[in-house]
């Protein structure tokens, strides 16, 4: 069970603990938006919920908490299973979690290693062991959430769906009904 803690207007999940900082995602979708606003491929990198997230989202935080949010280099790696181009490296105070960390904090079960097919052929996404560990609710239902890795193609991003599958196929990202759920680096030691 993931250690819950309260910063700034929301509580957190401690994802990580290191060095006298922590990895903290929101325990809920906090709301929705679209990715990008204009048709057409787009990484990390350009995307508007990057800007949104570094700097309205950021400016919510009051001045002491925000000297305790860690400026952060973040890889942005390509499609696991598709080889979409996922981007240059960014540096963000808040960020949205990749594949391969939500794999990583939520939990391996070694699916994402090789390609799942469907009945049809389709590769889509995989569900395992960790599904529930990885839902989140919006107010009180349940929502699907952002990844801020690419889709099978540059004008599609990850997901997690609402129950929970890691969605490697991904949307479109101008829906609106993409929940966010902001991830970011603390400092635990004054």
């Amino acid at each position: 069970m993931l250690k819950l803690i309260q910063f700034g207007k929301y509580n957190w999940y401690v994802l990580d603990e290191q060095n006298g900082k922590s990895l903290i995602i929101t325990e809920k979708v906090i709301e929705k938006r679209s990715y990008n606003k204009q048709d057409g491929e787009v990484t990390w990198e350009a995307c508007d919920l990057r800007k949104y997230l570094n700097e309205d989202f950021y400016n919510t935080f009051n001045d002491t908490d925000r000297k305790k949010i860690i400026e952060t280099v973040i890889e942005n790696n390509n499609n696991p299973w598709d080889g979409t181009n996922g981007g240059n490296s960014t540096t963000d105070r808040v960020f949205l979690l990749s594949i391969s960390e939500v794999v990583k904090y939520f939990g391996d079960s070694g699916k994402l290693q090789s390609k799942q097919f469907g009945p049809k052929g389709e590769s889509w996404w995989f569900n395992d062991q960790y599904n529930a560990d990885r839902v989140a609710k919006f107010g009180s239902k349940y929502a699907w959430w952002w990844l801020r890795s690419p889709g099978y193609i540059g004008s599609r991003v990850a997901y997690i769906c609402i129950n929970g599958n890691v969605h490697i196929h991904g949307e479109g990202f101008k829906s609106g009904g993409g929940g966010v759920r902001p991830a970011l680096w603390l400092h635990t030691k004054t």
